[in-house]
């Protein structure tokens, strides 16, 4: 079963350009971060925003919690639905940590050890090479569809943790398909967020950034725009190239600090295709 949660991109020859180019590093990693931060930074949900399952789902869903985290994860307190919009999802608790997974395929979907932060780092931890190939092997344990797409990381300020991301890019457009992982300083897994999702068909590009920078700029007066993100976007029941523009301050801060939550805010989506705004 392939997911489709998604997070809730000026002429023909800067278009060109732009998909022989790579994407933006700084823009694309503060896009990358708000993401992990929107899909794991968040506290163990609550038995009251949700309804019971049937016993053979609690079973299950353990079971899968189980085999994602191996026995270090503790007792699972209580399994519970998840009822945002979407798939309908199975949220396992486990001691101070989560697991959401896809119904009925179990497939993970996002999750974390533990909600709290860790303290500053101290003392000898494992270098980033080490942490990246122990994403690299949990990767390849539960998320092998990950191995298409290219990898990339950064540490998570003073933490020692580092995360690792798989994004797919395809003529510069960066595809819905994603796949974080947060390892701590020990080489431990701490927290992933999952979406495996095909690339999309998309459009030709042929709106370049200059002049979807300045339909934004029409549309949104105030502050300036940040360096943008070409990336494929759910729109009117499938998907489009986008130019996507940050605030100034949002796109600005460092792609080294993901703690610090570049790429919040508002973002303004202009059709890369069109030059149509987009909702």
């Amino acid at each position: 079963m392939r997911t489709t949660r998604a997070p809730s991109q000026g002429d023909t020859a800067g278009a060109v350009g732009a998909r022989r180019s790579a994407v933006p590093l700084a823009a694309l990693a503060a896009v990358l971060v708000a993401v992990l931060l929107a899909s794991t930074a968040r506290t163990a949900p609550t038995a009251s925003a949700y309804e019971e399952p049937s016993g053979r789902q609690h079973a299950e869903a353990e079971r899968a919690d189980r085999a994602l985290w191996g026995e270090g994860i503790g007792v699972v307190t209580r399994v519970e639905w998840d009822r945002e919009p979407g798939q309908p999802t199975l949220v396992a608790v486990h001691g101070q940590g989560f697991t959401a997974f896809a119904w009925p395929s179990l497939e993970p979907l996002r999750g974390t050890r533990n909600v709290e932060a860790d303290p500053p780092a101290a003392g000898a931890a494992l270098s980033a090479a080490d942490q990246v190939r122990q994403a690299e092997s949990w990767m390849r344990a539960h998320f092998p569809w990950a191995a298409r797409a290219a990898a990339g990381s950064w540490p998570v300020g003073d933490t020692g943790r580092r995360v690792v991301s798989w994004r797919h890019v395809v003529d510069a457009v960066l595809m819905p398909m994603r796949l974080d992982i947060v390892v701590d300083r020990a080489g431990g897994i701490v927290s992933f967020s999952a979406v495996d999702e095909p690339d999309p068909p998309l459009p030709p590009v042929s709106v370049g950034e200059a002049r979807a920078r300045a339909v934004a700029a029409a549309a949104r007066p105030g502050p300036s725009l940040g360096t943008p993100v070409l990336l494929a976007v759910p729109s009117g029941g499938g998907w489009r190239p986008a130019w996507s523009f940050p605030a100034a301050s949002a796109g600005s801060a460092t792609s080294e600090t993901p703690g610090a939550g570049p790429g919040d805010g508002p973002r303004t989506l202009v059709d890369a295709a069109t030059g149509e705004l987009l909702p």
